[in-house]
């Protein structure tokens, strides 16, 4: 930290203990912000966001094809990924699908289906030597999403597909948990 540098109003041996902490809590000034949207100086064009809420709810009407497609192609390449021994390039194109449907299943009406890709990221994500993530535990997420769709099961409180998303995150958790220990036990040895 520069020693020149003085900040008003905090004690001067926060400014030069770099083990210090200062919090500094910014002025919320939300309500003068807001306005009125019947105000002539309402920041947003009404008129445009129901449009756009219109052109939304008729784009609504092909979310469960595009969905059908994205699970299709997480389907692929999971394929591809046990086909190629988890190649670098097949599982980052696997990832990519994963990570694609966790960010836009929820946009696309299926919540669920993202809850279950996350859980999915988060595994291959945990694994250093990819070849070692459970075949199995892939299938059965990319499996799950596949279900969710088939079963249309868009609310994300349905009771069956919490317990199944609960169970599968359990198990990843645990198999993420003993890939770190096993990493860890490797790097003690050097």
């Amino acid at each position: 930290m520069n020693k020149d540098i003085k900040i008003p109003d905090i004690p001067e041996h926060h400014q030069t203990d770099p083990s210090a902490c200062v919090f500094i809590k910014p002025v919320m000034k939300l309500k003068e912000k807001a306005k009125d949207e019947n105000s002539s100086d309402f920041a947003f064009d009404v008129q445009a966001i129901k449009k756009a809420e219109m052109a939304l709810s008729e784009l609504s009407e092909n979310f469960e094809d595009w969905l059908h497609e994205e699970i299709e192609r997480l389907i692929t390449e999971r394929d591809k990924v046990v086909a190629e021994n988890f190649s670098p390039q097949s599982v980052d194109a696997f990832y990519r699908a994963s990570h694609d449907l966790k960010g836009q299943a929820a946009t696309l009406g299926y919540p669920l289906i993202g809850h279950f890709c996350a859980s999915l990221c988060r595994l291959i994500d945990a694994y250093f030597d990819k070849s070692h993530i459970p075949v199995l535990l892939i299938n059965q997420h990319v499996d799950a999403a596949r279900a969710i769709l088939k079963e249309k099961v868009t609310d994300p409180s349905d009771k069956k597909a919490n317990i199944l998303l609960k169970q599968l995150t359990t198990v990843t958790e645990e198999c993420i948990e003993h890939e770190r220990k096993i990493v860890h036990d490797v790097d003690a040895l050097f």
